[in-house]
């Protein structure tokens, strides 16, 4: 990961942070959207006004959590190569807005999710008759899942600086740093501002 990076303005800063925000926020909703086509939820039966399930009552629940970290994580392994890709001379600062998008992104892809998703078994057993047939709700059970996208985020940012490094760090052939036209390194180079003697 490069050892410097151009500095900005706290106010291009807060742009930055807005704009991967907003790209996150849209995987959120796309990722919720998926999350509630690929579930499959698991039935239950309304009795005395509350929610009993029939069969598979705790591999249902945590169905729902599993597929929640598994749409999670690539979603936010695809926003953070796309943050990476597109900023790749603001590593760190990448970095930091990829974590806090994430953070944000993956609690509302879970409140979207739930919200698409049936409604809230324990509210329809109460108002359903003996026997009726419900649905269970979508949800995201424990704190941990909400990691699942910004370690996924994170994880993008670091492949695509690990592997790729930015350009100010390689010269026209890939090997040596970046020079100016009048041969003196780049922003990024070790030997900055050292001047020959010979």
């Amino acid at each position: 990961m490069p050892g410097s990076e151009p500095r900005l303005r706290p106010l291009d800063a807060l742009r930055f942070l807005g704009t991967t925000l907003r790209w996150f926020l849209e995987v959120a909703v796309v990722g919720a959207v998926a999350w509630v086509v690929w579930w499959t939820p698991p039935e239950g039966a309304a009795y005395d006004g509350e929610f009993t399930y029939v069969l598979d009552q705790v591999e249902g629940s945590v169905s729902g959590t599993a597929t929640y970290l598994v749409v999670a994580g690539v979603a936010g392994l695809g926003a953070g190569l796309l943050t990476a890709v597109v900023h790749r001379r603001l590593p760190w600062l990448a970095l930091g807005a990829v974590t806090v998008s994430g953070l944000v992104a993956g609690w509302v892809m879970a409140a979207l999710g739930r919200a698409l998703g049936p409604d809230a078994a324990s509210d329809v057993a109460e108002r359903s008759a003996d026997g009726s047939t419900v649905l269970l709700d979508l949800r995201v059970e424990g704190w941990g899942a909400y990691a699942a996208m910004p370690a996924g985020a994170v994880l993008g940012v670091a492949l695509v600086f690990l592997l790729w490094p930015s350009p100010r760090e390689q010269g026209p052939d890939g090997v040596g740093p970046q020079r100016s036209d009048d041969g003196t390194p780049r922003l990024g180079d070790p030997s900055e501002g050292k001047t020959s003697t010979g």
